[in-house]
């Protein structure tokens, strides 16, 4: 089997120049590699084809293998922090330690913590209210990015 850590050093000195960055690299039997890489701006599929042909390359001498080079799936929760530093901005959900799921706007993400804005719905009528909320990344099991809908 192919080892992940080769084919991770080599990804990070491909990389370490532009703004992509690694979010998942796995191996699965019969040397099929999985490779996840985003970057703040969107990773373009001419960008993972260029990567793809790139580890190709590298790989030459190994075994068989297949390689799949991509972003991570919508709506998938994050691996990584950039994760964070790319959606700020956006609606995400976390789910906490404690198994509480909470919807808001991230508004702050750094290398410690997250900042949601989250709206409650307080008194009679019903009025929004908003509330800055902050979490420690190990307080969080997982968070994902919204989808949201626009309706015309």
């Amino acid at each position: 089997m192919i080892e992940i850590n080769k084919i991770k050093t080599f990804l990070n000195e491909l990389i370490i120049n532009s703004d992509i960055f690694l979010v998942d690299i796995y191996v699965k039997p019969k040397n099929r590699i999985f490779i996840e890489l985003d970057s703040i701006q969107g990773i373009t599929i001419d960008e993972c084809v260029s990567i793809s042909r790139k580890v190709e390359e590298f790989l030459k001498d190994e075994p068989d293998f297949e390689i799949q080079v991509s972003s991570p799936g919508l709506g998938m929760p994050y691996k990584v922090k950039n994760q964070y530093f790319k959606n700020i901005g956006r609606k995400i959900e976390i789910l906490t330690n404690e198994n509480i799921k909470i919807r808001g706007k991230l508004l702050k993400a750094d290398n410690n913590s997250i900042e949601l804005e989250v709206e409650r719905q307080k008194g009679k009528p019903k009025e929004n209210i908003d509330i800055k909320t902050k979490f420690a990344y190990n307080e969080i099991k997982w968070a994902k990015t919204m989808v949201e809908f626009k309706k015309n």
